[in-house]
């Protein structure tokens, strides 16, 4: 299931295996709102792709940073419970 609406309006229920979050590049703080929401779930894995110049925490509650992949103008972060 894809859902297009705005970041964590959702994510506190979220219940799905994997959440991939895209937030806008410009809208800094929808990153540490949605990991925080995301961090009250179940949710085993979640991959947030942002820029490089954007430093998101290790640790977002249950959520911990265990890779990050460089694509070039783009990061993922992936989080494993």
């Amino acid at each position: 299931e894809i859902r297009c609406v705005p970041a964590v309006r959702d994510l506190g229920s979220a219940a799905a295996d994997i959440v991939f979050l895209d937030p806008p590049y410009a809208e800094e703080k929808e990153y540490d709102a949605a990991l925080r929401a995301l961090a009250g779930t179940p949710v085993p894995l979640v991959i947030a792709q942002h820029s490089p110049r954007r430093k998101l925490s290790e640790e977002y509650g249950g959520l911990r940073r265990t890779r990050v992949l460089n694509q070039g103008d783009n990061e993922l972060s992936f989080y494993r419970r």
